[in-house]
């Protein structure tokens, strides 16, 4: 396909597209209290002048005007972007200076906040006779914020022609009424008025942007991104998504439809089977109940007719033992009688009376003899145990053996009370060594734990509080004791040195950083026992030592090593204790200060020495770092206490065991002395008398007159024995009588509660009969008691119950299982909720009970056989059609936007073959060569993109294709939506091509060999200038739209063709300038050169007009507008004095200035 170029020769003669007529500023940095005109009328043109003139400041102006996100002095290398800003600008900031009362030099401005400032440029396309007049109208507010007003007009416009700009906006109702036609003239916002000027001047959406950039664009760097971000359009693949993303919802929104109806018909299938068998389940226990009640009645029935028949027996039985206990009752009557005769003829005989006496002596006496007997015996078993004779045969030998008995008791009771004393002794000795055992095994736990300090545990408790309440560390407050001892070579001088030091060795040591603290909190505490304690001064100890004794009590102790207070406790030793190690007493007197091997101290005429128990042993020495001895002695005297605490447990559990036995036998000689008379052991004259009653019995049962007394006496013995079984058999009768009538009231009571119950029971239906007949045993036997009866009624009923219980218990289980069922449809999880939020609007206001059973069951029906096919032919539609639709579109959309780059592309192409890149060694031109990107990330959306297109015809009433589907859609989709970074990017069809330019022989159209450009990293300098130039140029012809008016297309055919080039002629060689100049020329821009005056000669050529850049006293800058021909003209007269070139250029244009000081006058800015 043929494409148009922009290099055609057959152009009309007037310039194409809109140019800058004039720019205007007022009050904007140095260009100070007048209009500043650049006249620039449609040409190429210089904007030149010394360094610092304010060439920059224009170019800002014009690039405030035109481009977004403007950095200003970008051109000239300011460090900083922050170094200008629209406030500085407006406010006319020329400089610093120091200023009274501040550190720091402050800006030197030219205005102050509540001047305007206004920015001006006309751009007209003659060729087509328009004019676009964009403006800026800024006022710094007293706040020091910068108020901007933005106006675009279809007309030819000046700073004069707005007039007066008052702070109450007049001047934009007079604007608007004054062009009432041009549409919208002012604008609040940049954006707004960058779209009104790009559709004003024919560009495209990045052509300011574009703009901006190309101001100090020195290369191109990596040519993809460059394309990519200049030259093509973002396309519409984002509003395209959006669109999709809608369908999508639809789609969704129909499968969370399904899933939910799906979801909520699995959660309710249940319900039918369940519902029945609650319904069964409960007729069941219907019919159960009926039956309890018709089986109480069947037996109450049977019980009636047992209980009258019973009732006719017990009568009979009755009227039967009536007539028994009246037979009896008379006959027994009778034998009495005769009983009472015989005994009186009895009682009348002598011999009887004699026989009655004797028997009661006999019986006397031999109770008597039996408790003599039983005291006898207790007697000897207390004498057995006590280890004496039996009891003494006359009262003389009991008296004696008495005494003997008082004596034992005394000596007993001497021995408990010396028995009482030792225990006493052996318990207060126990509890003495228990105590010491408890400390010596509390030292050696603590000696285990603290094996560095032979300190006692009060002193070292002491210690620990203290630095507990303080936060002091204990090693910062040694004991002197810790950091002293006894030399291993002087061991045998260890007890004598320990009973002198001690005292010393207690006393704890302060450093003066503590000092204040510490004596602060033992001042307020009780103590609870002696503190003494050392102040260390910091400050040196005297150096000036004497002469030590060899043997002195200082070559006897070592110190610490590793001790701050070395030096000190050498010191205090020295002083304090100067005595010397003697060897006998006569040695001891001839020293003032001495020290024995055996503890004695000598301190002149005062002796001292200290034997006491607690000081005589190696667990009571206090010196020292290291316990080890210490807690080897206190191991063996734990030891040596606990074997005695157990001694003195066995004497205790001894002393125990006599006091038992003691109290044993003084318990038995207690119980001996209760026998205080012998006549309560004198059996054998109780006996004699016993044996004489006896016999005196037997003669007078053996005289003439007992025969006729003992036949009386034996018929009154066999009357007596018939009257007690005939009264027994009375008392039976009676008995039985009151059975039997007990009973019959029993059966007659039974029988009223019988016809009561039936008289108040309903007769059962015919049903209940029906039921209870299943579970009735066999009624028809007339052997059946009541009792038993009563007893299958029961087992009957229980029967029943049972069943009647497990009917229940299944009832409750189906309902449990059924409202578990509407719980978990009523309440569904938080899994369930999180995706259906709708899920309750289908459940029924209220707390989920079996009385929603009814809905539920409907809604499940209505789920099965309506909703759940209607959602699923819903899906199954949107699957097929919107969704499919939808995502075909987007993706040719998509693939139309590839055809458009490879159409632009195209294009760009046929107008770079008239560029002539290089001239040697042949002419050769640039193509734009475009590859399927290698980025894997772009060829797997386009991958995901072609599978997510639904099969219409293979998912068509197949619920698993159309899961499968859809989960793919959804995949792309959601990727889509939550990584907006990657959609951007894998949607963007300018990432679906990788572009570089080949440098091609326009002779042949053969690609160059190795002029394969990727950018412009690996290219000289030169060369990169030029690449970057060439790229540059049709990327502006496409964001310009010069190719849009070449061919007449959508834009009406408008294109922007101004370009700024600052100071990059500086850098380039002449070629490399001469070859961007011509290329603009090709492409009909207007280009606006800013260089400074020395960098000029290279474009003079190119160049219609010039704009040299006059600063008057370093703060006021100035405009002259010269043509190319005087300028040159002045520059040749005055190339050695710059200052006379300056003055004439004034010279030359004052009638301009004059002019536009004047016009300005007439209008007068506020």
């Amino acid at each position: 396909m043929q494409y148009p170029s922009l290099f055609d020769d057959s152009l009309p003669p007037l310039p194409a597209g809109f140019r800058l007529h004039h720019l205007e500023v007022y009050n904007w940095g140095t260009f100070d209290s007048i209009i500043h005109r650049v006249t620039v009328l449609g040409n190429t043109t210089l904007l030149t002048g010394a360094n610092g003139a304010g060439k920059t400041t224009l170019v800002d102006a014009l690039m405030t005007l035109l481009t977004p996100n403007r950095f200003y002095n970008q051109s000239s290398g300011a460090e900083s972007r922050k170094e200008r800003t629209e406030k500085t600008y407006v406010l006319g900031y020329y400089g610093r200076s120091a200023a009274e009362g501040y550190l720091e030099a402050r800006p030197d401005a030219l205005r102050q906040p509540g001047c305007y400032s206004v920015l001006l440029a006309c751009f007209r396309d003659e060729r087509a006779g328009l004019a676009v007049t964009v403006a800026q109208v800024r006022r710094v507010v007293p706040q020091g914020n910068v108020n901007t007003d933005f106006l675009v007009l279809p007309h030819a416009l000046g700073i004069a022609e707005l007039g007066t700009l008052d702070a109450s906006g007049d001047w934009k109702r007079r604007l608007r009424a004054a062009y009432p036609s041009a549409g919208p003239v002012l604008f609040g916002s940049f954006r707004e008025y960058a779209d009104a000027l790009r559709r004003a001047l024919g560009m495209r959406e990045k052509a300011l942007t574009l703009f901006g950039k190309a101001v100090s664009l020195k290369v191109v760097g990596r040519l993809n991104d460059f394309i990519r971000e200049h030259m093509l359009e973002p396309g519409t693949a984002e509003d395209d998504f959006q669109k999709l993303r809608a369908q999508y919802q639809q789609l969704l929104e129909a499968h969370r439809a399904l899933e939910k109806a799906t979801e909520q018909q699995r959660l309710l299938q249940s319900l039918p089977a369940d519902e029945a068998r609650l319904r069964q389940a409960e007729n069941q226990l219907t019919e159960l109940t009926q039956a309890k009640l018709a089986v109480r009645y069947l037996f109450t029935q049977r019980q009636k007719l047992a209980l009258e028949q019973a009732d006719d027996q017990k009568a009979d039985e009755l009227v039967t033992l009536e007539r028994q206990l009246d037979q009896q009752t008379q006959q027994l009557e009778a034998d009495r009688k005769r009983q009472r005769e015989l005994d009186r003829a009895i009682q009348q005989d002598d011999n009887n009376r004699q026989l009655e006496s004797l028997e009661k002596n006999i019986e006397q006496y031999a109770n008597r003899a039996r408790e003599q007997q039983a005291r006898v015996d207790k007697y000897n078993q207390l004498a057995a145990q006590l280890h004496l004779p039996p009891c003494p045969a006359d009262a003389t030998a009991f008296t004696v053996q008495r005494e003997v008995l008082s004596d034992q008791l005394q000596e007993l009771i001497d021995a408990a009370a010396a028995a009482e004393t030792t225990k006493k002794q052996l318990w207060n000795q126990q509890e003495r060594l228990a105590e010491r055992v408890t400390e010596l095994r509390s030292e050696v736990n603590r000696l285990s734990r603290q094996p560095a300090t032979n300190i006692p545990s009060r002193e070292l408790d002491l210690r620990t509080t203290l630095c507990d309440k303080l936060g002091i560390a204990a090693a910062e407050l040694p004991f002197v004791g810790e950091l002293i001892r006894a030399r291993d070579d002087a061991q045998e001088w260890q007890k004598a040195l320990e009973g002198l030091l001690r005292g010393f060795a207690l006393q704890l040591l302060v450093p003066e950083q503590h000092y204040a603290a510490v004596t602060a909190y033992v001042n307020r505490t009780n103590l609870r026992g002696l503190l003494v304690y050392q102040r260390l001064v910091d400050k040196p100890i005297d150096a000036v030592q004497q002469r030590e004794p060899a043997r002195s009590v200082n070559t006897k102790l070592d110190i610490r090593p590793d001790t701050p207070h070395r030096a000190w406790l050498e010191h205090q030793l020295r002083t304090r204790y100067p005595h010397v190690c003697v060897a006998d007493e006569a040695e001891l007197r001839q020293v003032d200060q001495a020290l024995t091997q055996e503890g004695l101290i000598r301190n002149r005429h005062e002796h001292r020495k200290d034997d006491r128990p607690n000081r005589a042993s190696a667990a009571d020495f206090v010196l020292g770092w290291n316990s080890a001895n210490k807690l080897t002695t206190y191991r063996q005297l734990l030891h040596e206490g606990e074997k005695e605490l157990q001694e003195i447990s066995q004497q205790l559990k001894q002393q125990d065991i006599g006091q038992k036995t003691r109290q044993a036998t003084r318990d038995s000689l207690v119980l001996l002395s209760d026998f205080d008379s012998f006549n309560q052991l004198d059996v054998s004259s109780t006996e004699g008398e016993l044996i004489r009653y006896q016999q005196e019995k037997q003669q007078l049962l053996t005289s003439e007159g007992a025969g006729q007394l003992r036949q009386l006496k034996e018929q009154l013995e066999t009357l007596e024995n018939h009257i007690k079984e005939s009264d027994q058999r009375l008392q039976r009768t009676r008995e039985n009588k009151g059975a039997v009538e007990s009973q019959l009231n029993t059966v007659r009571s039974q029988l009223v509660l019988c016809e009561e119950t039936l008289a108040e029971s309903p007769v059962p239906a015919d049903t209940a009969l029906t039921a209870a007949a299943a579970y009735l045993p066999d009624l028809s036997s007339p052997t059946l008691s009541v009792d038993r009866l009563e007893k299958l009624c029961v087992t009957t009923e229980n029967r029943v119950a049972t069943e009647e219980g497990d009917t229940l218990r299944t009832i409750q289980g189906v309902e449990k299982t059924l409202l578990d069922t509407i719980r978990a449809f009523a309440q569904p999880s938080r899994e369930l909720n999180a995706r259906f939020p709708d899920w309750s609007g289908d459940v029924p206001a209220g707390r989920p009970d079996l009385d929603m059973l009814p809905h539920c069951l409907a809604y499940y029906r209505r789920l099965t056989q309506q909703e759940l096919p209607q959602q699923r032919e819903k899906f199954e539609k949107y699957l097929r059609e919107e969704t499919a639709d939808g995502i075909v579109y987007f993706r040719q959309s998509l693939l139309s936007q590839v055809g458009a780059i490879e159409k632009y592309v195209a294009e760009l192409n046929a107008s770079l073959r008239h560029i002539t890149f290089n001239h040697q060694p042949q002419p050769t031109y640039i193509k734009l060569v475009q590859h399927a990107t290698p980025n894997q990330r772009v060829r797997d959306f386009k991958a995901d993109l072609a599978q997510a297109i639904p099969d219409r015809q293979g998912i068509r009433h197949d619920g698993a294709a159309q899961q499968e589907t859809f989960r793919r859609v959804q995949y792309l989709l959601e990727r889509l939506h939550e990584q907006e970074e990657w959609r951007r990017e894998v949607t963007d069809v300018r990432n679906w091509f990788v572009f570089q330019a080949q440098e091609f022989y326009r002779a042949t159209d053969e690609p160059v060999p190795g002029k394969l450009y990727d950018g412009s990293g690996s290219l000289s300098g030169g060369q990169a200038a030029q690449l970057t130039y060439t790229v540059l140029g049709a990327a502006l012809a496409y964001q310009f739209g010069l190719n849009r008016q070449q061919q007449g297309t959508a834009g009406g055919g408008r294109s922007f063709r101004l370009l700024v080039v600052d100071e990059a002629f500086s850098k380039l060689d002449p070629d490399k300038s001469r070859y961007l100049m011509e290329l603009c020329r090709q492409l009909q821009l207007q280009v606006l050169v800013v260089t400074p005056d020395d960098k000029i000669t290279v474009v003079e050529d190119f160049i219609a007009a010039c704009h040299y850049i006059v600063c008057r006293d370093q703060k006021h800058s100035f405009v002259h507008n010269l043509s190319i021909e005087k300028y040159q003209e002045l520059r040749k007269k005055f190339v050695k004095d710059q200052g006379e070139l300056v003055a004439a250029v004034e010279t030359i244009d004052s009638a301009l200035v004059e002019d536009i000081t004047a016009a300005s006058s007439l209008q007068p800015l506020t």
